[in-house]
């Protein structure tokens, strides 16, 4: 049940050190330990390329690749730990450190190159564009993986022309996507986090995003339940200012109003996040950002992202799946965020595995609607 939980409170914090890339700065700031994970297609094996940064000067940079037995292929890790002038128009390196152990092969020595090829190039690009949200060719909609700036660029690395999404909800470049003449993803932004401590090694452990497993059952870290959910004898559930409508079937504490559980397949928490920005857009994008990043060793799957918003209710809505790798199993959360009078949102997430989720769309849906 405790995976089902979600913290935002080391997240917020950590904004008030936010800081700028060098050459560039993006709607959203970044935070030392932010990172991203991309999936890179350009390899011939299943590849991912993460970016990590301490603070504006130090970054870890890690190729990840997967045992492949079709192909024979062992598993590949390498990290790189690298600094740069915070100073410069660009990236401009000023040392590097191998954290991982390589050999003098061809094969290694090419990686290592793409990897310092790909850094320049990304900082070069994202250097030479400037949007924002405002802009009239940001587009804003339901499909996320949509959402951007798209700009056409020619890119020897990944085959000539090429089309980039740039959307400032990514961390670091702001790169989402890169798109090939021949409409093939080679290159996607699949997860994004912030390392809470020292001690999280979310980033380091990250291994990629399998397919849903809903028949994996492992204390209480995962449920296959085949439990189908029918909506008796409902009851207005007040927290605050807001409310929702439950059944029989939830339960909660009176010492903790803000958290209702479905025996060990789904947890409500009601809470209020704070104004994060003086700007408004600013502040719906800081606040929809905080909902996008993994925790710990949960990552959300950002290719199954959902966002959408309601003008009437005033309020966001944002679905992700979480991959859990101890247990091969995913968690499908539901987040509405409803605009507070006094700033901020009051906000609802319901989290459910998979399983159970999938087998009662319908029922937990209505429960989402209930929200006011």
């Amino acid at each position: 049940m405790k995976k089902l939980f979600l913290s935002l409170s080391l997240f917020l914090c950590g904004m008030l050190t936010a800081f700028a890339m060098p050459g560039f700065t993006s709607f959203i700031k970044d935070n030392s330990g932010q990172y991203v994970y991309y999936r890179d297609s350009s390899f011939v094996r299943e590849s991912y390329i993460g970016i990590l940064t301490y603070d504006d000067s130090t970054y870890q940079v890690r190729y990840y690749a997967p045992k492949d037995e079709k192909k024979k292929l062992p598993e590949k890790d390498v990290a790189i730990l690298m600094t740069v002038n915070p100073e410069a128009n660009g990236w401009e390196m000023t040392g590097e450190r191998l954290m991982s152990r390589i050999t003098s092969s061809q094969e290694d020595v090419d990686l290592i190159n793409y990897i310092h090829d790909l850094l320049y190039e990304f900082a070069s690009r994202r250097s030479k564009i400037e949007f924002s949200p405002y802009d009239d060719d940001y587009v804003w909609s339901n499909d996320f993986n949509e959402n951007g700036v798209k700009r056409t660029q020619e890119y020897f690395q990944f085959g000539g022309t090429v089309t980039i999404n740039f959307d400032c909800l990514i961390p670091l470049f702001n790169i989402k996507s890169i798109t090939t003449a021949d409409g093939d993803v080679v290159f996607r932004c699949c997860t994004i986090g912030c390392l809470k401590s020292s001690d999280d090694k979310s980033f380091n452990e990250f291994k990629g995003i399998k397919a849903p497993n809903m028949n994996i059952k492992t204390g209480d870290t995962a449920s296959s339940s085949d439990a189908v959910y029918s909506a008796k004898k409902t009851r207005k559930h007040v927290c605050g200012n807001r409310s929702i409508t439950l059944d029989q079937n939830w339960s909660y504490s009176e010492e903790s109003p803000n958290i209702c559980t479905l025996g060990n397949d789904s947890v409500i928490t009601m809470f209020t996040i704070p104004m994060l920005a003086d700007d408004k857009k600013q502040n719906e994008f800081y606040s929809i950002f905080a909902f996008l990043n993994s925790v710990y060793t949960k990552y959300i799957d950002l290719s199954s992202c959902e966002l959408s918003y309601n003008k009437k209710k005033k309020a966001y809505t944002i679905t992700v799946d979480s991959y859990i790798p101890e247990s091969t199993s995913f968690i499908t959360a539901s987040n509405i965020l409803l605009e507070n009078p006094q700033g901020g949102y009051d906000v609802l997430t319901l989290s459910t595995y998979k399983k159970p989720y999938e087998t009662n769309q319908d029922y937990f849906k209505k429960i989402l609607s209930s929200y006011k």
